[in-house]
């Protein structure tokens, strides 16, 4: 049942007794100013160290209605490796600025609560299996390129402007209406990995990273995608290739001969590369050469090495802009989820 409350107004002191009052308040103002440096950190904790900082909150720790009701979002430590400090925040706080940084806010809200369930379940399954190696005592940290990327407010000023207020209430409802909600694999948190953008399809774990899961295999994913042309300098390309890869020895005289891609993995994306005297995956080359994806075809102009690119990301697991895609087509966030993590369910922490 909800609650409703109203406000009882009682009548006022006299308008010549208050006239006093405010006269002998300001008087005792004046002989005992406030002294602002009551709220100064400098000088606490100098011989101990310091305690996790608090982050200021967006929303309330405990937001689950419906089924979840039962949710009360546990606290979680999240390491800053700007500040080099850990921030103590509710699980649902953290995932509101994790969406704010990772999906475009203009997405459709069941894109935005398709990347707020599988931000959560990355955390959940971290704070399983040790926490974060950044920092001691971390469950995750503010690194994209570790955890997960990570929206200050600050942060969000900057980005959105005038539009701050409407977007981050656009990202508060996604989060809201999927409190607590995780994504599970035979009634276990998954290990989850998403991407910006794929290329007809996804990339299965194990053309990736290390392992294999049954959950992250290839599946189609339906965004349009322009491909995205990447010119490099011969000579660059050479360098940062032989200085990886020694057995290349590519030589910029030579290198319309010294590369060619020979094969590709079912989703499209290469899979193996001639670079000379060594064979390397797309993946390699990708990371080496900084390609936006390892999706690619190799072409020259003059001293120009051109890497026309497809998609962007590892490709591995969710496609935020399929999730986008398939919620334009009226799909929502769970079978979005389920349509990139083949074989899950969507389960409510309690």
């Amino acid at each position: 049942m909800k609650r409703m409350y109203r406000t009882v107004r009682r009548p006022g002191p006299p308008p010549a007794l208050l006239a006093v009052l405010v006269l002998a308040l300001m008087a005792v103002m004046l002989y005992h100013p406030q002294d602002r440096s009551d709220n100064s950190q400098a000088d606490i904790g100098a011989t101990e160290p310091p305690e996790p900082a608090v982050e200021a909150t967006l929303i309330p720790p405990q937001q689950a209605t419906g089924q979840a009701a039962s949710y009360h979002a546990p606290d979680i430590r999240v390491y800053d490796p700007e500040g080099h400090k850990l921030l103590t925040m509710s699980l649902e706080e953290y995932v509101v600025r994790v969406v704010a940084a990772e999906m475009p806010a203009s997405y459709e809200s069941e894109a935005l609560k398709a990347q707020a369930v599988a931000a959560r379940t990355l955390t959940v399954y971290k704070m399983q299996h040790g926490g974060c190696s950044k920092a001691e005592g971390a469950d995750v940290c503010a690194d994209h390129g570790h955890c997960q990327a990570y929206c200050s407010e600050a942060n969000m000023r900057e980005k959105w402007g005038d539009d701050t207020q409407q977007y981050l209430d656009k990202i508060l409802s996604a989060v809201e209406e999927t409190a607590g909600e995780i994504i599970c694999y035979q009634d276990e948190p998954i290990e989850v990995f998403y991407h910006a953008q794929s290329a007809g399809a996804t990339e299965r774990l194990e053309n990736v990273f290390s392992g294999s899961e049954p959950y992250l295999i290839s599946v189609s994913s339906t965004e349009k995608v322009e491909p995205v042309q990447e010119a490099l300098d011969a000579d660059e390309v050479v360098r940062r290739i032989n200085t990886a890869y020694p057995k290349a020895q590519l030589s910029a005289e030579k290198l319309r001969t010294q590369i060619e891609v020979t094969a590709s993995n079912e989703s499209g994306r290469v899979a193996q590369v001639r670079m000379g005297g060594a064979t390397l995956t797309g993946v390699e080359v990708r990371r080496v050469l900084g390609l936006r994806s390892a999706q690619f075809t190799v072409s020259f102009s003059g001293d120009t090495v051109i890497f026309t690119t497809f998609g962007y990301g590892h490709g591995v697991g969710m496609s935020q802009a399929g999730a986008q895609s398939m919620a334009g087509q009226g799909e929502d966030y769970v079978e979005i989820l389920t349509h990139y993590y083949p074989g899950t369910c969507i389960q409510t922490l309690t």
